[in-house]
């Protein structure tokens, strides 16, 4: 796994030391013995994980500067939240999951990485309002379509802070869709990795107090 991942992030310019690379390698392998006994991702072959788990992750660093309070919606297991802390550790990453049995798998995980992230085991209708509106950043990857994303994703944002969601090829139907408002303000970063893999988007709104 670690020579996989390093010479695909340093093909897109993202360079991981030997300690970062260790992280990921934890990582992949604690997933894959846990997904045998809780079906979190069906992607577990290792080029796979490396490009559309923790590459993929990564990617939005290429593309935007995070900082500060970063919360990661519908996180799973864990993506893309605790690869970007791997990767900058001066994040502040909170994790959010409805799912028990998902949030205890990062609880685990974390623990046994040392990694300083705070998880929330809810809806994002159910958090706590101490919670909204404090992020700088709340960032999604494939959760739900831009419509209900949006809405499931901006209270969580500071004014002047921004919402980023991880899309695929299909992106502009959903930027399209008459339910989506806020298409006009819709900053859009696309890159791909090879035929495999397909199109991918960041799509980044900002959060502005009007």
């Amino acid at each position: 796994m670690i020579e996989t991942l390093k010479v695909l992030c340093e093909k897109y310019g993202i360079y991981l030391d030997d300690s970062q690379l260790n992280k990921f390698d934890f990582y992949y392998n604690f997933l894959l013995d846990y997904n045998k006994k809780v079906n979190l991702t069906s992607i577990t072959e290792k080029n796979d994980v490396a490009v559309k788990h923790f590459l993929d992750s990564m990617m939005v660093s290429k593309f935007i500067k995070l900082e500060g309070a970063v919360i990661d919606i519908g996180t799973g297991a864990g993506f893309p939240g605790i690869p970007l802390k791997i990767l900058n550790d001066s994040l502040n990453i909170t994790l959010l999951d409805s799912s028990q049995k998902k949030i205890k798998f990062l609880e685990l995980l974390i623990g046994e990485m040392g990694l300083d992230i705070k998880l929330i085991n809810s809806h994002t209708g159910e958090v706590p309002k101490n919670y909204l509106g404090r992020y700088d950043f709340s960032i999604a990857r494939a959760v739900a379509p831009m419509y209900k994303l949006y809405k499931f994703c901006i209270p969580f944002v500071r004014p002047g802070g921004y919402f980023i969601a991880m899309k695929g090829p299909s992106y502009m139907n959903e930027l399209d869709d008459p339910r989506f408002k806020y298409s006009s303000r819709c900053k859009v970063y696309e890159f791909s990795y090879d035929e495999n893999f397909g199109k991918r988007v960041i799509i980044e709104i900002k959060n502005s107090p009007q």
